[in-house]
Parts: C-alpha cells; sequence; structure tokens
C-alpha cells in the first residue's frame, strides 16, 4: 500500500483498534453506573476536565487522522501537523516526492532553514467532519519566498487533483489569493477528504510558516496588519521629514543621518512585510526578491552611522574607522545582492552584519565608559532593537526557528526603532539647544567684554580729545595773542614806512628815484594788505566775528565802493560800473562794514584777474525771498575751470599755482567773503568760463529802514582841545576800576563823581544830577542792567541821563541786551582813552549806540595810559592789578575747593573786571567765560574753565611783574 493510502481513517479500516468518540461514552456511562456515589461524583469531575482539556485542544492541533477544517473556526498553526521531507536536488515531481521514504514530523526547527538551493516538501491530510461544505485558505509564509507550490490529491490517487502556484515570482493577479504570503483556497464538501503536498524553494532564506484560516479571519488579520504596519510607517516617514527639514535648516549632519535612515529602515520594511510587492512591485519577480537583501544593509548601515555621530564615536578614531571600513564592505554587498548571485551575497552579507552589529555595540558601550552622555541614551533605546536584531538574523541564517524572529512580532522590531530614533531626535535637539544657549551665553560675554572695550577706548579717547582739546584751546589763545601782537608790531613798522614814503613822492624826486619810491609804496601797500587779509580771516577762524544790525544808505555805499576801486580799475584801463535796480529801498538795515568789506574784496579781485573789458557791479531785489538783496559782481577777465569752483571758497586755495605766481595774493579773500556773508545770513556763489570771465553774486537779508535812523557820524576832530567839562558818575564795584577811570576822566578835564554799586549810584542821582554814567554791568546788590532799569523808570531829567556800559564781558548778544535794557553805549575793557573819549562824545550828542572798535594790545593801552595820566599813576595801577590778579585767583581756588559755586562766580567777575582795565584781554576774556558759565547753569562743569583762568591769572601776573619792572626802568 502506497504513502497516499495510509491516509485512510482509522477507523474505516477493519480491525482497527482506533479511538472513537461515541464508544468512548457510552463505555464511560456504564462504568460511572457500577460506582458508589461519591466516587461516581469525583469521576465525573475529573471527567469533565479531562472534557474540557480535549476541547481546548481540538483547536489547537490536529488529531492523528488528519485536519478537520470544520473545526478551523478562525486560524490553525499546522507546524504539529505536518511532515517534511528535504529533496537536495530539487528534482522530484509532487507523487515521487509523496512514495519518497525520508519524511519527518515537522517542527519550528525544520521550518527555518536559512540559504540553501534544496527544494523543501510539506504534507498533510485534510477532511471535512462536519455535514457542510467549508471553506479555508491554506497560507505559507514568510512573503520572501519565491517559489511555493499547492498539489491537491484525492485518497489513494497517485495524481494531484488541483495543482496552483504561488510564491513572489509570481504576478500578485496570477495568485489563487491576492495577498502577500502564499495562500492556497480549500473547499471541501461534507465527509470529504484530502491530501495536500506543498513544495518550497527561494534564493532567499528559507522560513516556513503555515498556517490554516477561515477567509474572513485571514482578511481581517491582515487588515490589522496593514493598519498597524501604516501606522509605524507614518510615524516613521513622520519623523524623517522633520529630521530632514531641521537637517537641511540646521546644516545638521545628524538629523540627515537620522532622516536617510528612517526613510531606509521604511522600505526596507515594506520590502521585508511584503507590502513593496503587495502595493506596489505587484508584477513580482526579481527586483521583489532583492529588494529586502539591496535595502537592509544600507538602512542598517545609516542607523548606525546615525547614532555613531550621535553618540560623538566619531571622535574615537579606532572605533570610527572600522565602523566606516565595515560600513563601505556592506554597502558594496548591497550592491552585489542588487546584481550578483544573491543566495550567496546575502547569506554573507548576514553574516557581516552580525559581526557589524557587534562592533557598533562595543563602540557604544566604548563610548559610555568613555562619558559621552548619548552612549547611555542610545544603548537603552537600541537594547530591545539589538536583541531583536540579533534573532532576526539568527532566523535568516537558519539557526533561530522563525517564531523568535517574525511574524506579529514584527510591529515589535518596528517599535523599537522608532523608540531609537524618537530618542535621538530629542536628544539631539536638546543637545542643539544646549549648544545654542552657550554660543548665546559666549555671545553675550564677548559682546560685554567688547562693550567695556569699546567703553575703556571711548573714555581714553574722550580724555586723549578733553587733552588736545584743552591743548587746542591753549594754542588758539596764544595764536590770537600772537597775531593781536603782530598786528601792532608789523602794522606801526609799515604805517611808519608808507608814511615816510608818502613824504618822499612829496618832494621832487626824478627818474630812478621817483620809479624805487613808487615800487617801494606798490610793495608796502600790498604786503599790508595781505597781513590784513590774513589778521581778518584768523579773527573769522577764532569765531570772534559779530555783525551789526544798522540802517545804512546802500546806494551811498555802492558808491564807496566805485570810488575806492575806480583808480586801480582806471590804471588797467578797465571800465567799473555800478548799477543799482530803481526798485530797490534807499535805507537798509545790516552791517554796511562788512558788506563794504565783502564787496571790495570782490570787486579788488575782478580788477586783478581783468586785463581788458569791463567790471559791472549790481544791486536788485531778491525775486525769491522778500527783503533780500542780490548783488552781482561780474567781470571778463580771465574765468575760472569748472572743476575749481567747487573749492573756490576754500582758505589758501586758488584756481591753479600759476595764479600766485602772475598775480599774487594769499588765497583767503574769497573764503573772508564766504564767512563774512554767512554771518550777516546771506550766501555768495560763483559762475565762470574759462576765458570769458566770472561772476560772484551775494545775496543777503537787507530789509527797508527809515532814512532818519540813519546815523551821521562825524569824524572826531583831533584839533578840538576845548571840550565842555561833564559831570560823569562812575559806577563799579572795583576800586582800581574806579581808579583808572576817574584817573582818565579827570586828564581829559571832566568832574568825577564814584559809586561802589548800584543802590550807592541811585541815591548819588537822586541827591544831583551828572552828564553821564559809566556802569559796571556785573555787581553786587543792584547790577548795571538793574541800575538802569531803574534810573529809566525815574522822573524828571534823572530818567534820560545817557549811560554808558563798561564791562570785560565780550560774550555774543551783550550789546543787544545793553540796547533792551536802556543803555546808550558800550565800552569793552581795556578801555582807550580815545574810546572813552569818543564813547562820551557820541552819547551826550544822542547819537545811536554802535559796535565797540576791536580791543587793543595791553603794551599799547599801558603805554597810552603812561602817556595820559603818567608813569606814577600807571606805575600805582599796575601794582593794583598785580594784586587784585593774585588775590581773584586765590579766592576763585578757595571757594571751588569749598564747593561755593557763587563765590567762585562773583570772584570770577572781578578779576575779569580788573583784567580788563589792566589791559589783560586774554585773562579778561577767561573769567568772563568762567562767569558765564557759571550763571548759565547750577550744575554744568567749569573745571576746563576754572582751570584755564587759574592758568591766566599765573601768567598774567609774570607779565605784570615784567611789566611794572620795565615801567619802572622806562622812568
Amino acid at each position: 500500500m502506497t504513502i497516499i493510502a495510509d491516509y485512510a481513517p482509522a477507523w474505516e479500516t477493519k480491525g482497527s483498534h482506533s479511538y472513537r468518540p461515541e464508544c468512548s461514552a457510552r463505555s464511560t456511562s456504564r462504568l460511572l453506573k457500577a460506582c458508589p456515589a461519591p466516587i461516581r461524583s469525583l469521576a465525573i469531575c475529573l471527567l469533565a476536565l479531562a472534557a474540557l482539556a480535549l476541547f481546548s485542544c481540538s483547536f489547537a492541533a490536529a488529531d492523528e487522522d488528519g485536519v478537520d477544517l470544520s473545526r478551523v473556526t478562525d486560524h490553525l498553526s499546522l507546524v504539529q501537523s505536518l511532515s517534511f521531507l528535504e529533496d537536495r536536488d530539487g528534482r522530484l515531481s509532487a507523487s515521487e516526492a509523496l512514495n519518497r521514504s525520508g519524511w519527518v514530523e515537522a517542527s519550528p526547527r525544520t521550518m527555518s532553514q536559512g540559504f540553501t538551493s534544496s527544494a523543501f516538501w510539506l504534507r498533510s491530510a485534510f477532511y471535512n467532519g462536519s455535514d457542510q461544505p467549508v471553506t479555508r485558505w491554506l497560507s505559507i509564509g514568510a512573503v520572501r519566498l519565491e517559489d511555493v507550490r499547492y498539489f491537491r490529491f484525492a485518497p489513494g490517487e497517485e495524481t494531484p487533483s488541483e495543482t496552483l502556484l504561488a510564491g513572489n515570482r509570481i504576478p500578485l493577479d496570477s495568485r489563487p489569493v491576492r495577498a502577500a504570503p502564499s495562500v492556497f483556497p480549500i473547499k471541501l464538501a461534507p465527509g470529504e477528504r484530502i491530501i495536500v503536498a506543498l513544495r518550497v524553494q527561494s534564493r532567499s532564506s528559507v522560513g516556513i510558516d503555515a498556517s490554516m484560516w477561515r477567509p474572513a479571519s485571514f482578511r481581517e488579520a491582515e487588515a490589522v496588519d496593514v493598519l498597524i504596519e501604516m501606522l509605524l510607517i507614518g510615524s516613521m516617514g513622520t519623523m524623517a521629514l522633520f529630521s530632514l527639514a531641521l537637517g537641511l535648516a540646521r546644516r545638521d549632519r545628524v538629523f540627515l543621518a537620522l532622516a536617510g535612515g528612517a526613510m531606509a529602515e521604511i522600505a526596507y520594511d515594506m520590502a521585508f512585510q511584503g507590502f513593496l510587492y503587495r502595493f506596489i512591485l505587484t508584477g513580482g519577480g526579481d527586483m521583489v526578491l532583492r529588494a529586502p537583501g539591496v535595502l537592509g544593509p544600507i538602512a542598517h548601515v545609516l542607523l548606525c552611522t546615525m547614532t555613531a555621530m550621535f553618540i560623538g564615536i566619531d571622535r574615537l578614531a579606532v572605533w570610527w574607522r572600522t565602523l566606516c571600513i565595515l560600513s563601505a564592505v556592506l554597502l558594496a554587498g548591497a550592491l552585489a545582492a542588487a546584481f550578483g548571485d544573491y543566495r550567496a551575497v546575502v547569506s554573507n552579507l548576514t553574516a557581516l552584519q552580525i559581526a557589524y552589529e557587534a562592533i557598533w555595540i562595543v563602540a557604544v558601550l566604548d563610548s559610555w565608559r568613555r562619558g559621552f552622555g548619548n552612549a547611555r541614551l542610545v544603548m537603552l533605546a537600541s537594547g530591545p532593537a539589538a536583541v531583536r536584531f540579533f534573532l532576526y538574523l539568527g532566523h535568516i541564517l537558519g539557526v533561530f526557528p522563525a517564531s523568535w524572529s517574525f511574524g506579529p512580532e514584527i510591529a515589535w522590531n518596528n517599535l523599537s526603532i522608532m523608540l531609537l530614533l524618537a530618542l535621538t531626535a530629542i536628544g539631539r535637539l536638546r543637545e542643539m539647544q544646549r549648544a545654542r544657549e552657550q554660543a548665546q551665553q559666549e555671545l553675550a560675554a564677548f559682546q560685554k567684554e567688547e562693550r567695556e572695550r569699546l567703553q575703556r577706548a571711548v573714555d581714553e579717547r574722550t580724555r586723549e580729545l578733553q587733552t588736545a582739546l584743552v591743548a587746542a584751546d591753549a594754542a588758539n589763545r596764544a595764536k590770537s595773542d600772537f597775531l593781536a601782537v603782530m598786528s601792532h608790531e608789523i602794522r606801526t613798522p609799515m604805517n611808519g614806512m608808507l608814511g615816510a614814503i608818502h613824504l618822499l613822492k612829496s618832494m621832487p624826486l626824478q627818474g630812478k628815484v621817483r620809479t624805487a619810491v613808487d615800487v617801494a609804496e606798490r610793495t608796502g601797500a600790498a604786503m599790508l594788505a595781505t597781513i590784513g587779509d590774513i589778521l581778518d580771516f584768523a579773527k573769522i577762524s577764532d569765531a570772534k566775528l559779530e555783525t551789526s544790525y544798522v540802517p545804512f544808505d546802500l546806494r551811498a555805499l555802492l558808491a564807496d565802493v566805485q570810488a575806492i576801486m575806480s583808480l586801480r580799475a582806471e590804471q588797467k584801463n578797465v571800465s567799473l560800473t555800478v548799477t543799482v535796480d530803481p526798485a530797490l529801498p534807499a535805507t537798509v538795515m545790516g552791517d554796511a562794514d562788512r558788506l563794504r568789506q565783502v564787496l571790495l574784496n570782490l570787486v579788488g579781485n575782478a580788477v586783478k584777474f581783468t586785463e581788458t573789458g569791463e567790471i559791472r557791479l549790481s544791486a536788485a531785489p531778491d525775486t525769491a525771498r522778500a527783503d533780500w538783496i542780490r548783488l552781482d559782481v561780474a567781470d571778463t577777465g580771465i574765468g575760472i575751470p569748472q572743476d575749481r569752483l567747487d573749492r573756490l571758497f576754500e582758505p589758501f586755495v586758488q584756481a591753479d599755482s600759476s595764479i600766485a605766481r602772475r598775480f599774487g595774493g594769499t588765497g583767503l579773500g574769497l573764503a573772508i567773503c564766504l564767512r563774512l556773508t554767512e554771518a550777516m545770513g546771506g550766501s555768495i556763489t560763483a559762475d565762470s568760463k574759462l576765458g570769458r570771465g566770472s561772476r560772484f553774486r551775494v545775496r543777503l537779508p537787507l530789509p527797508a529802514a527809515d532814512a532818519g535812523e540813519i546815523e551821521i557820524q562825524s569824524p572826531p576832530r583831533q584839533d578840538d582841545a576845548i571840550r565842555k567839562s561833564l559831570s560823569i558818575l562812575v559806577v563799579d564795584d572795583d576800586e582800581n576800576n574806579r581808579f583808572v577811570l576817574s584817573g582818565l576822566l579827570d586828564v581829559m578835564g571832566h568832574r568825577v563823581e564814584q559809586a561802589m554799586d548800584g543802590v550807592q549810584a541811585l541815591a548819588l542821582l537822586a541827591e544831583r544830577p551828572v552828564d553821564v554814567v559809566l556802569a559796571d554791568l556785573e555787581m553786587p546788590g543792584l547790577n548795571g542792567m538793574e541800575l538802569v532799569r531803574h534810573v529809566r523808570a525815574q522822573r524828571g531829567e534823572v530818567a534820560t541821563v545817557p549811560i554808558v556800559a563798561v564791562t570785560a564781558n565780550v560774550a555774543a548778544g551783550v550789546v543787544e541786551r545793553c540796547i533792551e535794557a536802556g543803555m546808550d553805549g558800550y565800552l569793552s575793557k581795556p578801555i582807550m582813552p580815545e574810546d572813552l573819549q569818543r564813547t562820551i562824545d557820541a552819547v551826550c550828542a544822542g547819537r545811536p549806540l554802535v559796535q565797540p572798535a576791536p580791543q587793543a594790545q595791553k603794551v599799547d593801552f599801558l603805554a597810552s595810559l603812561q602817556q595820559e595820566l603818567g608813569a606814577e599813576t600807571v606805575d600805582r595801577l599796575v601794582g593794583q592789578a598785580l594784586a587784585a590778579v593774585e588775590s581773584g585767583a586765590a579766592e576763585i581756588k578757595a571757594s571751588a575747593q569749598r564747593g561755593d559755586r557763587e563765590a567762585v562766580c562773583f570772584a570770577a567777575h572781578r578779576l575779569a573786571g580788573s583784567a580788563g582795565l589792566a589791559g589783560l584781554t586774554a585773562l579778561g576774556a577767561a573769567a568772563a567765560k568762567l562767569e558765564n558759565r557759571l550763571t548759565q547753569s547750577s550744575t554744568v562743569e567749569i573745571d576746563a574753565e576754572m582751570q584755564a583762568t587759574l592758568t591766566m591769572a599765573e601768567r598774567a601776573a609774570e607779565d605784570l611783574r615784567s611789566t611794572y619792572s620795565g615801567l619802572a626802568d622806562n622812568r
């Protein structure tokens, strides 16, 4: 009898003693009736337990005669119901295999063969023990199996009644059931019995899992598996995209490797689980077979490389070099698996992956030992995945049974990988956050250090600038003193020389002598003009320029300019014409002297640079703005290149170097014109064409004025020896000042009254009238400004008495404040005798207040006093001035040390007055500046001004001592 015949049911064979359920039940019933009641009760319980055990086992295993498909209500594993045969050559047919000896009972171990070229046969008997037809599905895994064949035999038949093909080499639509594993439908009629033979052969690792399913249960289980897998793949894909975005945004290689590893793991998992074949590569074939072997090593390398970089193993040269070499070998093996002998390559790759994973674990443990913080995290997170990975590779190699490594448990593998990826991402984010915070702290510390360094540099630079400013101020004062001295020392001999030349010209000279005298006169006049330009520019640069605002006759001023310059123009045969627009007012408000200086400079330049032709000076209203006048000076001279026009008004600049050699000059004339024009609130522009001439245009605010307001100043008569004797009240809190003024007035023949302050002055004025009052502006109690207001508020003649301000304060705006207070005149210390007499004459004649003349040098002042008052009086004055300077400086220093700012201010005022009357101009200006600073604010810093004043006081004291000695010698 053949093996197929041996599968007939035992109870159908004559003489068989096989177990029959119905006979067993009847025999048991007879035995129980014959037993006593207690024993019968115990026996019933034991039989019930045994029946329950047998009932439960019927769903877990088949009986010895085959598998009753009617009893498979959900799912049944067939491992214990199968016989197993290995066909080493793979040439047996189904009938030959069933009749071949060597069949053994199947077990988990025999079902896991690894990489082999053998074919494997499985057989089992199935029957329908119910009275209804049944349909069940026989599934053969794993999904990677390449060739799976199904043969159905009827009992006693040698030829299969049905043959079905499956495996991933077959297109999905050509398989009996559309599913990832190989599934074969089995339909049995009531009581029908069959024998099934299965042939399995594959170039991939052979691991067989045979199960019987109810079709609905199979689809439900398949749907659950797909759902779980898609959730895991979706989560892993989301993490991959997130890591990719972070890696690209922050250029972080760990996140880029994590994204690559996650995506490679997704692709490998889909290929290994059959979803690649189930949903994408449904045509089956070689690509479906090779995909797991190619993608597996790639995913393994990327994940291990990612975790190594995250831990910092790349800082350990030995481990990192070893992992890189093995990674390169694995990637090369993956490439060989795609195109070479798949079975040989992948079997070797699998063994290599075991070594690679082991080395990686040792490297992680060594990093942990070395104190790498992330090593512990990775080791704990990857521990389950590593164990699962070794079991999986053991199954692939046929060492472990399939139940140890795949099936539903594959979800745990994906979950462990997800855990590793998630913890790595979180750890890397925390690491980057710490690095960012550390970088921010370092940046903040660096910025703080830089701010402190810059602050130190700024402080040091500020100190240097302050020192330089003090030095520059001292240099500027020295320059001013030098210019004042040079003005006197050069102009005086020049005036004497020119006067001598005029005397020579008045004599009858002829020939070369006359020519030499003419040359000397022209040369001296040119040198005097040059000196005047330099001194004027220096005064303007020192910001000492103040302009007046008085009515004057514009047409008369233009006529004066024409008269002055016409002789020079006639000498060069150049016509000079003046044109005035009839629309212009006859009288305007402005600074006539400054305007005359500007026009003389411009017309003088025009005459200098014009050889033939004409020069036109014109005045017209400025149509752009009301109350503005436009003054043009146009010539037909040599012209100016266009590229030189923008620098024309800079100091010491001329059109080109040949101009200075040909025409001479300092290059300061136009610079002076610009600054004077700007000081008057106007502007000046130039337009020129080379070889055709130039035009300079001055625009000034000159509003119309009443012709009756023009001051008619007649020159003082130097030969007027008889002047009216006046009664003059001198009001000053400084005894030295009163002494000097009284001496000068007494020499002039005036009667002098003295008052120490404004209160005493009001008392004297109430007793007897005077002709003129000379009052200091700054006095304790009632100062000069307040005295004027009180006098003007009186009734009678005393309210109209002329009052002249006498002060050392030369700050801008002092004259305006004097006018507003009701002053009639203004004298600035030091007071020259001629200035004093001229001012008294002016205020007595009722002429308006005019700007004071420039201050003279102290040597001229003392010399004038010596001529007016005598050497004895000047000696006394110098001695008093010396004492006042020394006491004033000492008082300023002592008051500053006490912190008494009011006392410092008062001492500075007294020092300024004493210095002014002694001719100490620089000291008077410094003390007045200190006083002004103190009166501006009670909190302003005065250290620089006070130090400058004290330094000036020391110099002035030395000068007075030498002056005093010099005066004594001259007696």
